[in-house]
């Protein structure tokens, strides 16, 4: 990839990282009208930019979760009873996100046809059309089961399938649970740390398994690109704030509906 390629390519990354539009789905489709190859190398430095820019922008979560791992003793039990759950629930949902999305990534081709990226899209866009439909409720994760956290984690591991977002399915399975939205979105935030760490790692897998040739252009791109996917991360995570309380998703159901037609129509091509 050109400069201008790079930059685009580490923004709109950054962009969809944590917004329910798959991410990987964009990428690849990025690379298909660029005429590019993977990059290991580009996805690393995008891939750690976007977890500085979520650690950045959702500081106060995390604050929250770390405060709540360390808080004890009866003074404050009772103002952590409802935080309480916490842990133990991401915890158990981030193994099996962990489990499942090396079982998929493995087991199935890593560089999916568009045909694939259009039916994933599709998928997606119906995953995220139907919590809408639901009656909303306020369940907490001190009223989600440990079963609940272990398919709130098999949810967010169809993001191995380029098209499906992890954050769309975190959160309509979450949402369709009866958890209101807000907390819905925050354990998708909280469950990225552990998905994007494991894309860190795969990325040096791929590094160390034959990475492209590394140029003083590359290296300029790659820094560009972590910068941009920053400020797109940055971006994403602070909009999605708003919309994922006040809006929901259904705006994405057809936005991903569209892509699905896009990825299909370059297939065609």
């Amino acid at each position: 990839m050109n400069l201008l390629q790079s930059v685009l390519y580490g923004l709109i990354s950054g962009l969809t990282e944590f917004m329910p539009a798959s991410s990987r789905a964009h990428q690849r489709i990025v690379r298909e009208i660029f005429g590019s190859q993977v990059d290991p190398v580009m996805n690393l430095f995008v891939h750690i930019a976007v977890l500085v820019a979520l650690f950045f922008s959702a500081r106060n979560l995390f604050d929250i979760f770390m405060r709540e791992r360390r808080i004890s003793g009866a003074r404050n039990r009772r103002q952590t009873a409802s935080r309480s759950y916490i842990y133990p629930f991401i915890r158990t949902a981030s193994i099996a996100l962990v489990i499942v999305f090396i079982c998929i990534t493995y087991i199935v081709d890593q560089e999916f046809s568009l045909l694939a990226v259009a039916l994933f899209c599709f998928v997606n866009s119906v995953v995220l059309f139907i919590p809408d439909r639901l009656i909303q409720s306020n369940k907490t994760a001190q009223h989600m089961t440990t079963f609940d956290s272990l398919l709130m984690g098999m949810f967010g591991a169809l993001s191995a399938f380029p098209g499906i977002s992890r954050i769309g399915a975190v959160n309509a399975y979450a949402v369709g649970r009866g958890a209101d939205r807000q907390h819905a979105y925050n354990w998708s935030l909280l469950m990225s740390v552990p998905a994007i760490l494991l894309l860190i790692l795969l990325d040096l897998i791929g590094i160390f398994s034959g990475a492209l040739p590394v140029t003083f252009m590359g290296v300029l791109g790659y820094v560009f690109a972590a910068g941009f996917a920053y400020l797109g991360a940055y971006i994403s995570v602070s909009l999605m704030k708003f919309l994922a309380v006040k809006v929901g998703f259904v705006a994405f159901s057809y936005y991903s509906f569209g892509m699905a037609i896009f990825a299909f129509v370059l297939y065609l091509i």
